[in-house]
């Protein structure tokens, strides 16, 4: 229960900065006196961060094993 738990959260953070961001952006760079091109900026920084999240998921699959997905369905 606490892996599906951990999952669902992953989940739902992977792709709540994509879809928040967009309706976000207009109040922040007001308010935050930002240019509106700085956007891009932001949103590269995300994607990057999503691909290198991507790219080590294997690592840390290979290191740590994928045992507690066995043991939950025994």
């Amino acid at each position: 229960m606490l892996l599906m738990t951990v999952i669902y959260i992953a989940f739902i953070g992977l792709g709540l900065p994509d879809s928040m961001f967009g309706t976000a952006w207009p109040a922040i760079y007001q308010e935050w006196g930002l240019p509106f091109s700085f956007g891009s900026f932001i949103v590269s920084i995300i994607y990057c961060g999503t691909m290198f999240s991507s790219l080590l998921s294997a690592k840390v699959i290979n290191r740590f094993g994928i045992k507690y997905l066995r043991s939950a369905r025994h």
